[in-house]
C-alpha cells in the first residue's frame, strides 16, 4: 500500500516536526491524510499508471485498436482475465496477443494487446445500437505492482511530508542550550530544517517518478 497518514505522522514526529496543542494534532492528522493522497495521485498521473499497486480482477470498455490491430491499455494489468469482442470471448495467443510477450516473467505489466489480422477489418469493430458500446472489454488484474516497491514508498513518503511543511506550523527556526545557568539561543547549522526536508522530497519524487514512468508501446 501507499504511504498513510499515520506514516507521516512518525516520521514528522521523529524529526521533532509534529504539534504538541492536540487541536493542532487533529488539524495536522486531517492534512496528512490530504497530503498522502495527493502524493499518491500525483505518482499515477506522472508516471502514468492507474492503479499503480494492482487490486481485484475489473473489467474495462474499449473502442478501437489501431490499424494494425494493437491496443494500447492505456495503463497496465498483471493478468488479462479474458478478452470479449461483442460478447465472443476470444482466445490468448490464437485470437491476441498480450504484449510486451512474457511480462509478468520479467516483473513487467501488459501493456498492450495485439489482435489477429481477421480482427482488425471493418466489419469486426463498426458499432451497431448504443446498446453494443463499448464493442471491447478486457477483464484484468489492473495495475503495475504487486505490492509497493521501497523506493516509491519512501518517494511517495518524502513527497507528502513535503506538503506537510507548509501546512505545519515552523518550530524550528532556532535552537537552545542551557549551560552554568546561562541560555542562549542559537541559529541551527548542519540542521535538516523544514524547507531542506520539503526540497529534498520533491527532487526525490520527481527522480524516482520519471525512472518508473510508463512507456507506451
Amino acid at each position: 500500500m501507499y504511504p498513510t497518514a499515520e506514516h507521516l505522522e512518525v516520521a514528522l514526529k521523529s524529526n521533532s516536526i509534529w504539534p504538541e496543542d492536540a487541536a493542532q494534532q487533529d488539524l495536522a492528522r486531517f492534512q496528512a491524510a490530504i497530503a498522502a493522497q495527493g502524493a499518491a495521485d500525483q505518482w499515477e498521473k506522472l508516471t502514468g499508471w492507474s492503479p499503480f499497486i494492482a487490486n481485484g480482477i475489473s473489467t474495462r470498455g474499449f473502442d478501437f485498436p489501431d490499424f494494425d490491430g494493437f491496443l494500447d491499455l492505456r495503463g497496465g494489468a498483471l493478468s488479462i482475465e479474458s478478452v470479449t469482442l461483442r460478447g465472443r470471448v476470444l482466445t490468448a495467443g490464437r485470437d491476441y496477443l498480450s504484449l510486451p510477450r512474457a511480462a509478468s516473467e520479467r516483473g513487467e505489466a501488459i501493456t498492450g494487446i495485439q489482435f489477429r489480422a481477421e480482427y482488425v477489418g471493418s466489419g469486426n469493430w463498426t458499432f451497431g445500437d448504443v446498446g453494443d458500446f463499448p464493442t471491447l472489454q478486457i477483464s484484468a488484474r489492473w495495475g503495475r505492482v504487486q505490492q509497493c516497491p521501497g523506493d516509491v514508498f519512501l518517494a511517495l513518503q518524502k513527497r507528502a511530508i513535503a506538503t506537510m511543511m507548509d501546512l505545519i506550523e515552523n518550530e524550528q527556526s532556532v535552537a537552545s542550550i542551557s549551560q552554568d545557568g546561562f541560555s542562549k539561543a542559537l541559529d541551527i547549522v548542519g540542521t535538516r530544517t523544514q524547507k531542506d526536508i520539503a526540497e529534498t522530497g520533491d527532487r526525490d519524487f520527481l527522480k524516482i517518478a520519471e525512472a518508473w514512468k510508463r512507456v507506451a508501446l
